[in-house]
């Protein structure tokens, strides 16, 4: 795998999953992207709105959590050790974590009281956020591994897409779980 050295790869690396980074990107970034290329981990870009990201900087929030109609990133496609940028919603990326797990579920019926009841407090949902998804058809949980600051970069997506995931990893090597 060929390694990432300069800054221009690296806006290679966004502007190939349709983002295009508008502020000038630091060594942070030629690092970050240079270290996932040697692990073989992947970067994820999350876009979160309020509460949800309050909660996570805060620490109050230790898994995010996605769900959906179809199968869409990041079901299947998130491991351990990749990084997840966040990005607040109207805003820029200020902040990642590293992924500490994650798990994909096809949301058979009662599989929603389930991952409530197992994980409600660490998503951070009330009642409305649980109401809310049980019309959805799969989930992924991904636990956080420490929320730290990154340099502020403002990027500018041609979509609507809360999730992006900027590589593609083996199968092989997701836990899809279909429980129930």
């Amino acid at each position: 795998m060929a390694y990432i050295r300069d800054l221009d790869s690296v806006k290679e690396y966004f502007s190939k999953s349709g983002v295009q980074a508008c502020d000038v990107l630091d060594d942070w970034w030629v690092d970050t992207v240079e270290g996932l290329s040697r692990t073989g981990n992947v970067m994820h870009l999350a876009v979160m709105r309020e509460p949800f990201l309050t909660m996570l900087v805060r620490g109050d929030k230790t898994v995010e959590s996605r769900f959906s109609m179809k199968r869409m990133a990041p079901y299947g496609r998130c491991r351990q050790g990749d990084l997840v940028l966040i990005k607040g919603s109207g805003s820029g990326i200020s902040y990642y974590f590293t992924v500490s797990w994650s798990q994909s579920f096809v949301l058979k019926p009662g599989v929603i009281d389930v991952l409530e009841r197992d994980f409600g407090h660490q998503i951070g949902g009330d009642r409305d956020f649980w109401v809310e998804r049980v019309t959805k058809r799969y989930a992924t949980l991904i636990g956080v591994d420490q929320v730290l600051e990154c340099p502020y970069t403002e990027l500018s997506k041609r979509d609507r897409r809360p999730w992006i995931d900027f590589g593609i990893a083996s199968k092989a090597d997701f836990a899809v779980a279909k429980l129930f």
